[in-house]
């Protein structure tokens, strides 16, 4: 007769290795761990999609006498969650000194968290740069493949993957620049920028309608269009055209992803710069791509799937 004390992280990412153990309470004596007799721990792991990981025979570290003889699964277990939804861990207890072969389980969810990463280019705020990031290891999460500079702090956020060996070899902080003290996950520091405010064209189109579509053909390339309140865009911004959104108020929602259509040479890369004078830029959770130059004053991520743990005890048999 037992019962369970197992423990799964507190969350579990997608594509991210982490550590779990499970552990048994035993509720009667079976001697000495290292006898013959010694019972074999079994574990297992099945995903969603009912694919199993089945780690055989484990080891386990062997506390407390009696009655209060608590095995834990020792090394840790290693497994890394490869989609979204409800895993099922089981485990089992099976041998000649005890009395009974029972199967304990416990479900956990696996999700994402939303992070933003910048490719082939630098990150600059006029203020401070708060994102999430593992802060250690391979650095799972936010960054940039080059600099980061803040005129207030960077937070979670890590700088120079494109270096040689990535962030992880500097400590996530390879190219960070920002006007605060360096300290666990804040990197940076010492660094005086002064706040960058882009030049304003003098020569703008209104743009009255609540949302704009890039693949609109009214759009000229070269103009600059502007709008107050909330402006929503989506589309693909075709090859030729240069143009630039100025929210004199409201926040841009950004729901799809931005993209740029196909261009034949240089020349012909496409451009979108979003300046936002006093509100946010709303990314929903189905957005993997943005393209462009934004300007705001704070970049929300919606969040995708929570990631949460589902509590249950295998109960005496």
């Amino acid at each position: 007769m037992r019962r369970d004390v197992a423990t799964v992280p507190a969350r579990m990412l997608v594509g991210q290795q982490t550590a779990f153990t499970v552990r048994l309470r035993l509720s009667m004596s079976y001697g000495p761990p290292m006898d013959s007799g010694n019972p074999a721990m079994t574990a297992q792991v099945t995903s969603p999609a009912g694919v199993v990981t089945n780690y055989g025979q484990i080891g386990y570290a062997v506390s407390g006498t009696g009655v209060n003889t608590i095995l834990t699964s020792n090394p840790s277990l290693q497994y890394k969650p490869l989609q979204a939804g409800t895993y099922t861990v089981s485990w089992n207890l099976s041998g000649s000194t005890i009395k009974d072969d029972v199967t304990c389980t416990k479900q956990f969810d696996a999700g994402y968290r939303p992070f933003f990463t910048v490719t082939g280019g630098d990150i600059l705020s006029g203020g401070s740069i708060r994102s999430w990031n593992e802060d250690s290891g391979s650095y799972f999460g936010a960054g940039t493949q080059l600099a980061a500079i803040a005129t207030g702090n960077i937070q979670n956020f890590v700088s120079g993957f494109g270096l040689p060996g990535g962030a992880a070899t500097r400590s996530g902080s390879a190219l960070s620049f920002a006007n605060t003290t360096a300290s666990g996950t804040t990197y940076g520091g010492g660094y005086a920028v002064n706040p960058f405010s882009p030049e304003l064209p003098t020569n703008t189109t209104p743009w009255p309608a609540s949302s704009l579509g890039l693949g609109d053909a009214t759009l000229v390339d070269g103009a600059t269009y502007v709008h107050s309140g909330d402006l929503t865009l989506s589309g693909t911004l075709p090859a030729n055209k240069r143009i630039t959104i100025i929210l004199e108020s409201g926040n841009a929602i950004i729901a799809s992803n931005i993209l740029y259509g196909a261009y034949a040479n240089v020349a012909s890369i496409p451009r979108l710069t979003l300046l936002i004078r006093s509100g946010n830029i709303l990314v929903g959770s189905a957005v993997t791509e943005m393209h462009g130059i934004y300007y705001a004053g704070v970049l929300v991520l919606a969040t995708a799937t929570s990631t949460v743990v589902r509590v249950a005890r295998c109960q005496s048999l």
